[in-house]
């Protein structure tokens, strides 16, 4: 049986240089559940290969299932 075993979390940090400065905001999956969120209010399907649905091998592009117990 699978079972989902871990979670993703983003990374983020800035490094001043001076005049020049290095920042990153980054998801480390395929894209950020926010967007996600705003296909399933928007009642529009998400690409394939962003998400699984809940049995986490099947992916989806159904942002519902995504939400409702699936991953990215």
């Amino acid at each position: 049986a699978c079972q989902r075993a871990g979670g993703t979390n983003p990374i983020a940090f800035y490094c001043p240089a001076g005049e020049d400065s290095f920042q990153l905001d980054m998801a480390t999956t395929t894209v950020p559940v926010g967007k996600v969120e705003v296909c399933h209010r928007k009642r529009q399907h998400i690409p394939m290969g962003w998400g699984v649905d809940s049995t986490g091998t099947r992916s989806t592009t159904d942002p519902s299932q995504v939400l409702g117990g699936g991953g990215l």
